[in-house]
């Protein structure tokens, strides 16, 4: 009966942990049971985010808990047109490169204030490595043809809020930060020398504003 009792007891303890609260009322003690939460221990989400393929990157991204203060994120992919600043800026440049793909990665070191990783409000250290390449056409004889490049390199500071949605089949993440980029890319320039115009490139370092939703499902 003992052993019986205790394998019940070792079985329940490691599949959910039990708050004990003890009240007294009129003299009389009540004893009650709450479950904690059974996602604070959730350790790994994998994740999309829809921003990110407007801007022209396809990610997949992959949270791991490292213990209940700290997590790590990185994600994986494709970069190609930027829908967004192309729309916004010049639409004319779709009709002037010929965009492919490129490799994108993007990595974070997070940290959850709360001691409830994956879960809650959270701080991150970002980075992110892009290129995009595309060629030339319709431009002129002299160009069309050419290979030309955006690369950036960004650091940024992230703030975020990630929890499971009503259903806790699914999990949330809402962030904003800013940082800086390192932007390399190629344009179009005339040299007076060969009397034509020549592809070139040049760097500058942007300011800029992180603002994103990711969506995910738990893994374990």
């Amino acid at each position: 009966m003992f052993q019986k009792f205790f394998l019940f007891f070792i079985q329940n303890s490691l599949t959910a942990q039990v708050i004990v609260k003890e009240d007294s009322d009129n003299g009389v003690n009540v004893v009650s049971h709450e479950s904690e939460d059974s996602f604070e221990d959730v350790s790994n989400i994998i994740k999309l985010s829809p921003l990110h393929f407007a801007r022209g990157k396809f990610v997949v991204f992959d949270q791991i808990r490292i213990n209940p203060s700290f997590s790590v994120e990185a994600g994986a992919g494709v970069s190609f047109v930027d829908y967004f600043d192309i729309i916004i800026f010049d639409e004319g440049v779709y009709d002037k490169q010929l965009y492919k793909l490129g490799p994108y990665i993007e990595t974070s070191l997070n940290l959850h204030p709360s001691k409830d990783a994956l879960l809650g409000y959270y701080g991150a250290f970002n980075f992110r490595y892009s290129v995009t390449n595309f060629v030339y056409q319709n431009y002129s004889i002299d160009i069309d043809g050419e290979s030309g490049q955006i690369n950036d390199a960004g650091f940024s500071m992230i703030f975020g809020y990630q929890d499971t949605d009503w259903s806790d089949s699914f999990v949330y993440d809402i962030y904003a930060g800013f940082g800086f980029v390192n932007r390399s890319s190629s344009s179009i320039s005339y040299d007076a020398v060969s009397d034509k115009e020549v592809v070139e490139v040049s760097s500058s370092l942007l300011p800029v504003v992180r603002l994103g939703v990711k969506f995910g499902m738990i893994l374990k």
